[in-house]
């Protein structure tokens, strides 16, 4: 690979609408970033060619971009069906250091977001003492 721009940090913040994405480089990046497959979409474009950034920001909203997951509907929220497995939604960036051509060095990455809208959690605890014949109460938040 010539001496390009390496990614030195990606990081993805999951929310239930939208996933919060950044992105650092070593050196200022020149090329773009896109959602595969959107290209030509101006909302799908999260870095422009020729900024010349070391660092990005972005969001991908749940419903644009090619962005899918496992759920039937296209809604992803607490009040559907409940999936044992969780769910999850992507979307898949393409890191393209030619604003025009896509060459072999370039980078695909698959961002995924997955959570469980059901957790069953068993509680335990050692017996403790009652003394006098009263009864000792234990109490317990959500």
């Amino acid at each position: 690979m010539p001496d390009m721009p390496k990614i030195i940090h990606l990081d993805v913040k999951c929310e239930k609408n939208l996933m919060k994405v950044s992105i650092e480089f070593d050196k200022p990046f020149h090329g773009i970033v896109f959602s595969k497959g959107h290209y030509s979409h101006g909302n799908c474009v999260h870095l422009p060619p020729g900024s010349g950034h070391t660092s990005v920001y972005f969001d991908i909203s749940i419903n644009s971009c090619g962005t899918h997951g496992n759920s039937p509907n296209g809604q992803y929220n607490s009040y559907g069906g409940q999936n044992i497995a969780g769910s999850y939604f992507e979307n898949t960036i393409v890191v393209q250091y030619d604003p025009q051509v896509q060459e072999v060095w370039d980078q695909a990455r698959r961002l995924r977001c997955t959570w469980h809208d059901q957790y069953e959690k068993a509680v335990t605890f050692r017996p403790f003492p009652c003394r006098y014949a009263k009864c000792c109460s234990s109490r317990f938040c959500w």
